[in-house]
């Protein structure tokens, strides 16, 4: 994802891997069935195993393999104890979630600020992980610092843990001085990696999660304004953990989506992910944007569709009703990229008016500068 360092191993697989995984599986159901074959036995594993979408944390696939394999040799009256076993492998390899306990948390030795233990409580937490040699992390410690500040009497406490050896991490942190006024925290033996960063499958660094009193992960992701939302939403009693849990799996559908459309000639290939986005995981607007936003912005997309960036954009602006300057801009690409490009200019227009960021605004002009210029140009053509 941009904006972020690349965690080296935490990215999933790509739906191709996924498939591949479903066929071996196939392969092996056929012939443990061949030389197994009594007509009293279950196919309740193979069933679920066939049936299991592209999308599926790609250890789900290894784990009905072979639950289907043993039950395939395994007498009838050892079925319960298979079916058993097959869930224990379901809930075992599935991805974390929001809404699950959140792991524990390793430390090694508190950098700065008295240690805290991430436990249900009287507190909310935000814990992200970073590093010293991460450009997006050390840009994001100001904004962490000032919300530290900010939530400091609401009772939200902000930990910044590294997995770095002690001494680089207090070297660092002795330079940053009040502009890094938050906990932080450093653990060597990578296990946080393992049990926070992976098992939620994070695509990344700065990754930070916002655990609730009862000890639940109500959301992660990149610490940014929505980070902020976020707390908001909690804080005020009005934070929808089904919206977040929606949201969370549009987001890894994405990643599935990205993936595929970074290779040539993919747009129909990639298709039926990108529509199943729009169809049942963007009740939260942003998912449907950064969905169009992939398609029209991120340069190593080598295939683009952007007739589904159009669609996109579209849900985007209706269910924020016109009133994020971000949505109306980037639906002024897409309008573009479609040869609509008097609506294009109009949509931009309507983004400058109503946007705050300067530095934005700046773009933005320059953009609509652009679009009047090549207002008769003929349209892009989807690669």
């Amino acid at each position: 994802m941009s904006g972020r360092q690349a965690l080296t191993g935490s990215r999933k697989p790509p739906i191709g891997f996924h498939l591949f995984l479903k066929f071996i599986g196939t392969v092996i159901h056929g012939i443990t069935v061949g030389l197994n074959f009594r007509p009293g036995r279950t196919s309740f594993c193979s069933a679920i195993f066939l049936a299991l979408p592209p999308e599926c944390n790609w250890k789900v696939f290894v784990a009905v393999s072979l639950a289907t394999g043993f039950n395939r040799f395994t007498s009838m009256t050892k079925t319960f104890w298979t079916a058993s076993l097959y869930l224990l492998f379901l809930v075992a390899a599935s991805a974390a979630q929001i809404g699950h306990p959140a792991p524990p948390l390793a430390v090694q030795k508190w950098i700065k600020g008295s240690p805290v233990k991430i436990s249900p409580g009287t507190n909310i937490f935000v814990v992200e992980f970073w590093a010293t040699w991460c450009g997006p992390c050390k840009k994001s410690i100001p904004h962490i610092t000032q919300m530290q500040k900010k939530y400091s009497d609401r009772g939200v406490i902000f930990v910044g843990v590294s997995d770095e050896p002690i001494a680089t991490v207090e070297s660092f942190v002795a330079g940053q001085g009040d502009n890094m006024s938050y906990r932080v925290a450093t653990d060597s033996s990578k296990r946080n990696v393992t049990s926070w960063l992976k098992a939620f499958e994070a695509p990344g660094i700065p990754h930070a999660y916002v655990i609730s009193t009862n000890g639940l992960v109500l959301w992660h992701g990149f610490p940014n304004e929505d980070l902020d939302r976020t707390l908001e939403k909690i804080l005020t009693g009005k934070f929808d953990m089904a919206l977040a849990q929606n949201k969370e799996i549009g987001e890894r559908l994405l990643e599935n989506y990205e993936v595929t459309v970074r290779q040539p000639m993919s747009v129909l290939r990639a298709a039926p992910t990108g529509e199943k986005i729009l169809a049942n995981y963007s009740k939260d607007w942003r998912v449907a944007y950064r969905l169009a936003h992939l398609i029209l912005v991120d340069n190593s997309i080598r295939s683009r569709d952007f007739d589904l960036a159009l669609k996109a954009t579209t849900m985007a602006i209706e269910l924020t009703q016109n009133h994020s300057s971000d949505a109306l801009a980037l639906h002024a690409r897409a309008l573009f990229a479609k040869g609509k490009r008097i609506e294009a200019i109009e949509t931009q227009k309507q983004s400058i008016a109503i946007c705050r960021d300067v530095e934005a605004k700046r773009e933005r002009e320059k953009l609509l500068a652009y679009f009047q210029k090549n207002a008769q140009e003929p349209p892009a053509k989807t690669k």
